[in-house]
């Protein structure tokens, strides 16, 4: 019958691929082996050696090349968490390389390499390519697998945000969030769909909703993994962010100190998500007037980057951003004009010409202008960050109120007293509601 071939086949394929996992498992075995001191002949091993090691035995599984896909797709993964980005980035791509060369029928892993895909590329700050591997890796999973889709809609879902693209973010992380919610509640992935969407209501000024989500999302790591794991410093750090963007940097700067405590001590000083965490704390330093402690966190973020990133990597754009914004409150006109231009030329390449981070480096690019008298300049700066703003987040936003307060300023300086008034109580009515009148 139709039902017993079906229950056949996928009893085939379960034996498939318990053969399949204890093949890796024992090779993994014997490959980890060779750091036992025993021997090792006395010396020592590090992970990111012993990976290496296991590079060069996969490379001559030629008569398996299915135990050699999963093999690459393990050491790739492996590599991700060492933060070996483009190492691991090449692994998946030879393993993908390796199952489409392959004579035998396609794997239905194929879709979740996909995905391994679109967070290396993502990683590696090339977001049109985590977002077309993300999209063809949901092209081939059912429509009716929901978890196993999950994950997937998250991680577009996470690009999304970073581009800009909030109502395509927000409806995949519902779908996302409402997918775990109903058949793992408590699974890490959960906490991973629930900590994007909190991280998007705080950039949308939803600061309530971001907040009461991203507690939910420590809450859940904290319950799965302990305090002392980086999935849980993750969730920490965006906690913090969003203290910050509500404008409580004092509160921010806690999580955002906790966080760094956890990821320097288990993932060590150069990794690169230490540089994230490096770039939040400056933040809030900032935020709060420490000035020369906020530059030193950046100097040592963009430290970091350089060691891992070529230099038009959206993260050492962040960094630059971030120099630029305490250059532009110490005064110091000119290094802020010099950073916020680079940081400027890589996010136009990394995100397009009108994204959230575009408008915030134009905002400040347009104040520095503002300062140096070049009034024509800062004006055209500080519009065109405002109309960005406004597209992106409608009008009650505070990126959508800084460039006024600044255009107010410029309108006041050329005797339009009336516009100048004008533009200066709509300026102050957003940031007023955003972050109260004691702010």
């Amino acid at each position: 019958s139709v039902e017993r071939d079906r229950a056949e086949a996928e009893a085939q394929r379960a034996a498939s691929e318990a053969a399949k996992a204890q093949q890796v498992s024992d090779y993994l075995v014997s490959l980890f082996r060779a750091a036992d001191p025993a021997q090792a002949a006395g010396q020592e091993i590090t992970a990111i050696e012993l990976v290496q090691r296991g590079v060069e035995q996969v490379e001559g599984l030629v008569d398996d090349p299915m135990l050699q896909v999963s093999m690459f797709r393990v050491l790739g993964q492996v590599n991700q968490a060492l933060g070996s980005y483009p190492v691991a980035n090449e692994l998946l791509a030879r393993a993908l390389a390796i199952l489409d060369s392959s004579p035998l029928p396609s794997s239905p892993d194929r879709a979740e390499l996909l995905a391994d895909l679109a967070v290396s590329h993502f990683q590696l700050g090339q977001f049109k390519e985590a977002e077309q591997f993300n999209q063809t890796a949901l092209a081939e999973m059912p429509q009716d697998d929901l978890l196993r889709r999950a994950p997937v809609l998250t991680n577009l879902g996470i690009v999304y945000i970073l581009t800009s693209r909030y109502e395509e973010a927000q409806s995949l992380l519902l779908q996302a969030v409402q997918a775990h919610q109903e058949a793992d509640p408590y699974s890490p992935d959960h906490a991973t769909a629930r900590n994007a969407l909190g991280t998007l209501l705080s950039r949308q000024g939803r600061h309530e909703e971001a907040l009461a989500m991203l507690e939910e999302a420590v809450a859940l790591r904290v319950n799965l993994f302990g305090t002392d794991h980086p999935a849980t410093s993750i969730a920490v750090s965006n906690l913090g962010i969003a203290l910050l963007e509500s404008g409580d940097p004092a509160g921010a700067e806690i999580h955002l100190l906790e966080a760094l405590a956890v990821d320097e001590r288990l993932l060590g000083e150069d990794h690169p998500s230490l540089s994230i965490l490096l770039m939040q704390v400056a933040s809030a330093k900032r935020g709060m007037g420490e000035m020369d402690e906020a530059i030193d966190y950046l100097n040592r973020a963009l430290a970091i980057q350089r060691m891992h990133f070529e230099e038009n990597h959206p993260s050492i754009a962040t960094a630059l951003s971030g120099l630029g914004t305490v250059y532009l409150m110490s005064e110091e006109w000119a290094e802020a004009e010099r950073v916020l231009e680079q940081a400027i030329a890589i996010d136009e390449v990394a995100f397009g010409p009108a994204s959230r981070e575009i408008a915030i480096n134009l905002s400040q690019l347009g104040t520095v202008r503002l300062r140096q008298g070049k009034l024509d300049e800062a004006e055209t700066l500080l519009q065109r960050s405002h109309d960005i703003a406004f597209e992106l987040f409608g009008e009650q936003h505070s990126l959508v109120g800084r460039p006024l307060r600044y255009l107010a300023e410029i309108y006041w300086e050329r005797g339009e007293k009336a516009l100048a008034q004008e533009v200066s109580h709509q300026s102050l009515a957003i940031l007023t509601l955003e972050y109260g009148a004691e702010n």
